[in-house]
């Protein structure tokens, strides 16, 4: 757990982050409803940023950007991605390595929160 301190810095370098992310990707992101026990693939992406940039997998940092599509505008999300990982990783809050052909399994099996309603029918 983070302290305030570290707390507090990790929700700037998050918010930060998300704002970037969601100006510059090519689709508005999408999450489901906290507590609905499913996980997005925006949400898939960016834990596989995150942890990427904390292991230093470029191969798997681009993966994940290419499939957010910000073309155009890679350093500047790449750079908010780096705050905010390394901002984590500084407090000791340091990810799983996330590769991207883990990632790639992953995403073939995520529901899209569009589909919430019928996804989140056959949680238990």
């Amino acid at each position: 757990m983070l302290g305030d301190e570290e707390g507090a810095r990790a929700i700037v370098a998050l918010a930060r982050f998300v704002k970037t992310l969601g100006t510059c990707a090519r689709a508005p992101l999408s999450a489901f409803r906290p507590g609905s026990g499913l996980i997005g693939r925006d949400e898939v992406l960016v834990m596989g940023l995150v942890s990427s940039v904390q292991h230093r997998d470029r191969f798997t940092q681009h993966y994940c950007l290419d499939r957010f599509g910000v073309a155009g505008h890679t350093v500047e999300v790449a750079a908010s991605a780096e705050g905010f990982a390394l901002t984590l990783h500084g407090c000791g809050a340091v990810m799983k390595p996330l590769p991207a052909r883990l990632l790639g399994r992953i995403l073939r099996h995520v529901a899209e929160p569009c589909c919430e309603r019928a996804a989140s029918s056959t949680v238990h």
